[in-house]
């Protein structure tokens, strides 16, 4: 009898251990945030071909709502997608040099199981095909016919997401192991278990034990150095500049918010002249786009909102693609906005403003969309009539979201067909900005991006040049009314170094952390680094810009429920067995 009890109590043991070690085993995986964006800023010089990642998604998620990004770099061109999109279907998503789009969606295979699944997405360009495997075994194939070897020059990823504006396609399941290849996989190189370091991965993240809602590194095990960087998307509150004589306010494109929320366009000028003093505001410079379709109505709400300014702080004005030559001459081709400028040149959009603020006297130059080689001649001529001031040149398309100058190669510059005589971003440093030593700073918009891209470089005559891109353009268009961004620019009073914040009128919130840093104008622009401002993020209850996670119970359940069902079976189990031990002693003493 004794044999038998110390069997079942043995019998208990064991299944109260294979419960207990499940339950140490099990792995829930990292969920993203939505406020959040984790950024690998350091590129491979490779392409990838091959995304494995284990991933969950409940049953439960609707048909009709994007799964969200596993990891990509779609911003505009020379970009790919690891994603999933609607019903559950993964998608491979890529845009090269040739500027063809390629939308892969495998609508055959549904990753909504509730359950943990290995998932693999592979581009094969030597067979002309994208698969699909799930748990190692092939799903779905697709054909694509393209005439390039697939080579994406690469920007920056976004790990859980991609580079939109304001993230908004971030990953909504639960993200456990993820893994980038080069080569195009198969079948029997894929995983049949827990995806695990090889060696020959590119990138490689293992989030099962993430601990922490947001660390603030999630690490590339690899060894290469892809690490994905946290930074919060909203932020209530950063360290403000002190110690300076003045600043800039800079406008990027406003033409989302023009068109479709034109009384909240007031709020961007309004927040000017309410911080002029305060801020020591000394200048406006607009970027252009103004407009998004050039419409009377459009223009009529621009003008009635920059017409604030006058008599209280000097502006000019840069024109956009998006603003036609006449409707701009129209809107602005009056004394209201003339009288106060230091003049103009041939087309409007060439214009010049002559300030002095902090002990500095400045000329700043307005560049017209795509400038002819006549007005770059004119903008030299006045940099060297004005050869006692400091020069900023502003200008619409200059740079690009990844730190190049616009050029025949890119999708959006001016004179793409190579005819004409207007110039591209490149042949604006070329011809004018990288010959003048007065010119120390470049201001432009026309490109859409999350950051406000900061680039040094070195004129012909070894003087360091500041640009910088601002266009909140995307940003606008994702979030509800609107942003009504604004940089700041705040100039230290030995003139050594430019503090940037910025910031939403329209929202009332800095927008990414990263975007809120200072620059050194005195160091060498090989070896300079920006230094981020101190930040602070909302609260739970900032009025629904929070960045704690309000996790979607269905994901928590699915990634959990195994485990409660097994524990719920080695329970049962136990008490059945106590039970039967119960029955045998009894029995024992009834003979």
């Amino acid at each position: 009898m004794k044999k038998t009890l110390a069997i079942f109590f043995a019998l208990i043991l064991c299944l109260s251990g294979a419960v207990s070690g499940f339950a140490a085993e099990e792995k829930k995986g990292f969920l993203f945030p939505s406020n959040t964006v984790y950024q690998i800023d350091r590129m491979p010089d490779r392409t990838p071909n091959t995304l494995e990642a284990e991933i969950l998604f409940p049953r439960s998620y609707s048909a009709g709502d994007r799964g969200g990004v596993m990891i990509g770099s779609y911003s505009a061109e020379n970009s790919i997608n690891f994603e999933i999109y609607k019903s559950g279907n993964p998608r491979l998503y890529w845009m090269g040099d040739d500027l063809a789009e390629h939308d892969l969606v495998f609508n055959r295979v549904d990753v909504r199981t509730g359950e943990w699944i290995r998932l693999a997405l592979v581009r094969d360009f030597q067979n002309r095909e994208a698969r699909c495997y799930l748990n190692g075994k092939l799903a779905q194939t697709l054909s694509f016919e393209d005439a390039t070897d697939g080579t994406i020059k690469l920007g920056h990823f976004v790990l859980g997401g991609d580079m939109r504006s304001a993230n908004t396609k971030y990953f909504r399941g639960r993200l456990r192991a993820l893994s980038l290849w080069e080569e195009a996989r198969k079948e029997e190189d894929l995983s049949r278990g827990e995806l695990v370091l090889t060696g020959n991965e590119m990138m490689f993240f293992d989030l099962s034990d993430v601990e922490d809602r947001e660390p603030k590194i999630l690490s590339d095990l690899t060894g290469h150095g892809y690490d994905a960087v946290h930074d919060n998307l909203w932020i209530s509150e950063v360290e403000e500049p002190t110690g300076y004589s003045h600043s800039f306010a800079v406008i990027g494109d406003t033409q989302i918010v023009t068109e479709n929320y034109p009384k909240n366009l007031t709020k961007i000028y309004d927040w000017i002249l309410a911080n002029e003093e305060s801020r020591k505001i000394s200048c406006v410079i607009g970027l252009g786009d103004i407009t998004n379709h050039s419409t009377e109505a459009e223009w009529e709400t621009a003008r009635e909102c920059v017409f604030k300014l006058n008599g209280r702080i000097p502006y000019v004005l840069c024109r956009g693609n998006h603003d036609t030559k006449a409707t701009f001459t129209k809107a602005f081709g009056v004394p209201a906005y003339l009288d106060q400028l230091g003049g103009t040149y041939s087309a409007l959009g060439n214009a010049y403003q002559l300030i002095s603020a902090g002990g500095n006297d400045y000329l700043i130059i307005t560049l017209d969309y795509g400038p002819t080689d006549s007005a770059l001649t004119w903008a030299s001529r006045l940099i060297q009539k004005y050869s006692d001031r400091k020069v900023v040149v502003a200008t619409h398309g200059y740079l690009t979201y990844d730190e190049s100058h616009l050029d025949y190669d890119d999708r959006f510059t001016p004179n793409k067909d190579k005819t004409g005589t207007r110039n591209n971003g490149e042949e604006i440093w070329e011809k004018l900005v990288s010959r003048h030593e007065q010119i120390f700073l470049v201001l432009c918009g026309h490109i859409s991006s999350n950051r406000v891209v900061t680039v040094r470089r070195t004129g012909k005559n070894g003087n360091p040049v500041t640009e910088i891109l601002s266009d909140g353009q995307g940003v606008d268009a994702a979030v509800t009314n609107g942003a009504g961004l604004i940089t700041m620019l705040y100039f230290s009073e030995d003139g050594s170094r430019i503090d940037v914040r910025y910031y939403s009128t329209i929202r009332d919130r800095y927008y990414m952390s990263r975007n809120q840093y200072a620059i050194s104008l005195s160091a060498d622009p090989e070896t300079e680094e920006t230094e981020p401002a101190d930040a602070t993020i909302p609260d739970e209850t900032d009025g629904g810009l929070s960045s704690a996670v309000t996790e979607p119970p269905e994901i928590s359940r699915a990634g959990e429920g195994k485990g409660i069902f097994l524990l719920a079976v080695g329970v049962s189990c136990a008490a059945a067995a106590a039970a039967f031990a119960v029955f045998l002693i009894r029995k024992k003493k009834a003979e």
